[in-house]
């Protein structure tokens, strides 16, 4: 289904501005407990979502016939399988604090240079790239229906 430019202007509008919003918040000027939320809480949906994924999927049944599986293979599955919500889970809190200290660095660099609102320019710089995305995306989604539509006519068994 197509969308026209005038259908897509709210959500956009309403994604620029929140992306602004958030832009602005000086996340390294939060309070302790606010920021361990901002580590933590997602690097425990990701290891949770990892561990419902891992539940899911079966750990191989031996086939009838073949022969038993090595004990030290059995235990290597099991270390990985525990090992990688814990990984998943280290490398997003990694990521959360990084951005913390990257959030410091960039408003530190502004004032430096002399930025009279170094968050407000955070905040549009913000936007501006919330913005950009949005059209490339809708670019790339316009151009993707063109091109399969163009050999859709008819089946080559038909012709």
């Amino acid at each position: 289904m197509s969308h026209t430019p005038q259908s897509r202007i709210v959500p956009r509008t309403t994604r620029v501005i929140l992306s602004t919003g958030l832009g602005m918040i000086p996340l390294h000027r939060l309070p302790y407990a606010a920021r361990a939320v901002y580590v933590v809480l997602p690097a425990a949906a990701g290891a949770g979502f990892v561990l419902a994924v891992l539940r899911r999927v079966p750990s191989r049944p031996a086939e009838e016939g073949s022969a038993p599986e090595a004990p030290r293979r059995r235990r290597r599955r099991q270390v990985t399988r525990a090992a990688l919500p814990i990984v998943v889970a280290g490398l997003t809190a990694g990521a959360g604090a990084a951005s913390i200290a990257i959030d410091r660095g960039i408003e530190d660099s502004l004032r430096r240079r002399g930025v009279l609102a170094p968050r407000v320019a955070m905040g549009l710089a913000s936007g501006a790239l919330s913005l950009a995305m949005d059209v490339l995306s809708d670019r790339g989604e316009s151009t993707e229906p063109a091109q399969e539509g163009a050999g859709a006519t008819s089946p080559p068994s038909a012709r």
